[in-house]
Parts: structure tokens; C-alpha cells; sequence
């Protein structure tokens, strides 16, 4: 088992856990109140120590069943690439998801957000800057794209007056490298993969049927992947 704090404050507690197939983590108790997030398996089971029947879930981590895509070429006609793309997925629990990729977007949309029914989370972009001074002395001023910058996290949840409240969250700072340590460290070493195949076949899986969906005007496509 290996276990990974991703962070931590106040009464957030996000950890990433991993078990082989059979393993179990040992006893404890959660101090707070707990979700659980299945990103690869089949099952999860809970046992209690005081001997009380154990709860057990047949689980599909992130199934996707309903792929549509439509694709736009209405600016730069000189390259193959799309102007903008959108799919819309549909997950097996009826969870929803949009991506859209746009390079004629006149501004900036949230990097990303999930909305929930008792709260939401936003990754907003973040406008940077590299400040320095030139040999004569002026201030050199270098202003870096939104996508070369982490994202500015915030969750948004109602309090019980109904108050909106918001609270940034501190992220972790990045690994140098950190995928090619991981793989480097998994060859080498047996370092558990932080992508697993099954996860980057599923993403092969949903690209190439929005594909194949934008080639039909945006046909919704079923899918279990």
C-alpha cells in the first residue's frame, strides 16, 4: 500500500491511496467526513472492526458510455488543425463532462470546474510575470502564457445560512520531471505507475470516438470505457 497527501487544510484532508488487488489498508478511524474517489478497480469493501457487517460496492471508475463531438474550421485555413472542438461526454452514473479547446477564442474561459449539487470547485488561470532588470537597470517585464502557470484552485460551497464560501487551496509544489522520475523509478525500481495503462487506454478510447463522432456532425457515439 501507498498512501500520498495531497493536501491539507483545516477540515480538507486529500489523499491519494493505492492497493494491490487483496490489500487491505489497516484500521483507523477518519476524523472527518469522507469521500471516496475510485480511479481504477472493480470493487470496494469496508469492514468494521466491532464486527459489524461490512459494506461492499461493485464500482466502474469514470465509465464513460456517450461520446459527442463537433469541430469547427472557420479561421486558419492554412494549417490542419481544428479552430475549436467541444465533446460532451456522459458518464455510466449520469455524470456529465465538456471540454472545449478553441484557438479563435477571444478570452479566457476557467481552466476548469466541477460543479457539484453542494458545492463546486474552479481551477482559474493565472496571468504571471517574470520580473528582472536589464545591465541598465530598467525593469524587463516577461509576461508568461496561462497554461505556463498552475492553475489558482478555489472551492465554493453554501454554509448553513446559505453564504457562499470560498476558500483557496494551497497546492502542492510541482515534481521537476515528475512523470519521467515516475516512469524512470518504475522501471528501475517498481514504483507504482501514477497513470496506469487502463487509464490512458480509456483516454485513447473517448479522443478516438469524438473523433469519429465530429466526422459525423457530431452523432453521439454510446461507449464503455
Amino acid at each position: 500500500m501507498t498512501q500520498q497527501l495531497l493536501h491539507h487544510r483545516g477540515n480538507y484532508l486529500v489523499r491519494r491511496q493505492r492497493l494491490a488487488p487483496g490489500e487491505a489498508s489497516p484500521w483507523h478511524r477518519d476524523p472527518y467526513h469522507r469521500v471516496t474517489v475510485v480511479l481504477s478497480g472493480d470493487l470496494l469493501k469496508i469492514e468494521f472492526r466491532d464486527g459489524s457487517e461490512s459494506l461492499t460496492w461493485d464500482v466502474t471508475p469514470g465509465e464513460v458510455v456517450r461520446v459527442a463531438a463537433l469541430a469547427q474550421k472557420r479561421v486558419w485555413h492554412d494549417v490542419t488543425n481544428e479552430d475549436q472542438v467541444r465533446v460532451d461526454l456522459t458518464f455510466a452514473g449520469g455524470e456529465q463532462a465538456t471540454f472545449l479547446q478553441s484557438d479563435v477564442a477571444a478570452a479566457l474561459k476557467p481552466k476548469w470546474y466541477l460543479l457539484g449539487d453542494r458545492g463546486a470547485i474552479v481551477g482559474d488561470w493565472r496571468l504571471e510575470a517574470v520580473r528582472s532588470r536589464a545591465w541598465t537597470g530598467d525593469l524587463v517585464e516577461e509576461r508568461l502564457q496561462p497554461g505556463e502557470a498552475p492553475a489558482r484552485v478555489r472551492v465554493h460551497r453554501a454554509d448553513q445560512h446559505g453564504t457562499a464560501d470560498v476558500t483557496e487551496l494551497a497546492l502542492p509544489p510541482r515534481t521537476p520531471n515528475g512523470f519521467y522520475r515516475n516512469l524512470a523509478d518504475h522501471l528501475l525500481l517498481g514504483e507504482p505507475l501514477s497513470v496506469q495503462a487502463a487509464e490512458a487506454r480509456r483516454n485513447v478510447a473517448v479522443m478516438e470516438a469524438a473523433a469519429r463522432s465530429a466526422a459525423q456532425d457530431g452523432r453521439p457515439l454510446e461507449l464503455r470505457a
